[in-house]
């Protein structure tokens, strides 16, 4: 599945690529001609272009969050043994992936198909996805982070549309100290859910910890907006640290 993933962005940038290796190669033979410069064979102007594009590609795809969906995804399967539906799971896992080897029928006018998420176009079921959340959950309860954060991460790929994985995503981010992208996995969350304080105070907390205390303030602020007088109880060790940093010189 996670190689199904990135082949598709592959396709979506190739001709983008492809586009700018043209124009470099063009730009170093310029200077290769320019006066005092040397001159330099086709192979390795070409070589040079394409080790460029490669490292660009790379970049444009997120080779670090590529390798650890694929890392997340082994351990889904590891953990379905645990599942009392794990049958069920891994056959519409494997449905999914003959579903992607399928050759497409001929017609004389090709339509391809529209899809809202990759969720829906690998057909995984609500109960499958559901499930490896449970997987998550489970090593996030036990303090697995790495693997809680791995298994997150596919899920936030296939569904961007659902809360709770967007949640767990920027506290396992938070817990490795990677600031930005817990912030903008809980944006991720507070935009699907903008009445639910959590996102909000979580925020909070971490412009505590990058010391923008203006910021923490108002994000405090605006959760408590949000809590009813049960959330403020549950959610008070939470709300007790960002004002005692809010406090401190």
């Amino acid at each position: 599945m996670n190689k199904a993933i990135l082949g598709s962005a592959e396709i979506m940038i190739r001709p983008f690529i492809e586009k700018v290796r043209k124009q470099y190669e063009t730009v170093l033979r310029d200077q290769s001609l320019q006066k005092g410069g040397i001159q330099q064979p086709d192979s390795v102007i070409k070589d040079r272009a394409k080790k460029e594009c490669e490292e660009l590609q790379k970049f444009l795809l997120g080779e670090e969050e590529m390798d650890r969906i694929e890392k997340g995804f082994e351990l889904v399967l590891k953990g379905l043994e645990k599942l009392p539906n794990r049958v069920a799971v891994l056959e519409d896992i494997k449905k999914a992936g003959s579903r992607l080897m399928e050759e497409p029928e001929e017609s004389e006018e090709l339509v391809l198909p529209v899809y809202e998420t990759l969720q829906q176009m690998f057909g995984l079921s609500e109960e499958t996805y559901d499930s490896i959340y449970s997987i998550a959950s489970d090593f996030f309860n036990a303090g697995q982070m790495e693997e809680a954060l791995n298994i997150f991460l596919l899920l936030t790929n296939l569904n961007n549309f659902v809360f709770e994985p967007w949640l767990g995503l920027g506290s396992c981010w938070q817990y490795n100290k990677r600031f930005p992208e817990a912030l903008q996995a809980f944006s991720m969350a507070s935009l699907l859910d903008f009445q639910n304080p959590l996102p909000h105070l979580l925020s909070a907390q971490v412009y505590l910890q990058i010391e923008n205390k203006e910021l923490a303030k108002g994000t405090l602020e605006l959760a408590l907006a949000k809590m009813n007088q049960n959330q403020k109880k549950e959610l008070n060790s939470h709300i007790q640290y960002v004002k005692n940093g809010l406090k401190k010189k």
